[in-house]
């Protein structure tokens, strides 16, 4: 609504008003898809963030929290392609931001990384331990067959 309807309008008790944010501990939303989840629980080894504004400069994460159950429900448009990102909304959906296939949220924590803009773009790289290649090709094989049989 612009500031022209909501003025002179009644408002309901627990009606959303606005956001009061604090910029600088203000979380990071990351979606993991279903394939990728376990390795960031159980390998994780250090995180970069590289905040679209600055690309040139890294900052380091750690993570805050990470939601137990998968969710097709997105934080912002800037995770989808229609705003520039790589997860696809399902075209049956009925809400606003609903994502084809299911992810697991991931927020974290970036002290030091300038954050000008509320919906800003962070691009997120996770380092893992290293693995031998046999198991990266056991667990691609591994979610195909689940796929092919819809486990």
């Amino acid at each position: 609504m612009s500031r022209e309807q909501l003025q002179g309008r009644f408002f309901q008790r627990g009606e959303l008003l606005g956001y009061v944010l604090d910029y600088a501990t203000l979380p990071l939303a990351v979606m993991i898809s279903e394939d990728d989840i376990d390795r960031v629980r159980q390998q994780s080894r250090s995180i970069e963030l590289r905040v679209a504004s600055q690309p040139n400069t890294s900052y380091r994460g750690e993570i805050i929290r990470l939601l137990p159950s998968s969710t097709k429900l997105l934080p912002s448009t800037t995770l989808t392609t229609e705003g520039g990102g790589e997860i696809i909304l399902d075209p049956k959906r009925e809400q606003q931001l609903q994502s084809y296939q299911s992810y697991f949220r991931l927020e974290l924590a970036a002290p030091k990384a300038l954050k000008k803009r509320f919906d800003e773009r962070v691009y997120v790289l996770i380092e893992h331990d290293p693995e031998p290649i046999f198991w990266r090709w056991y667990r691609a094989t591994r979610r195909v067959f689940l796929r092919q049989f819809d486990v």
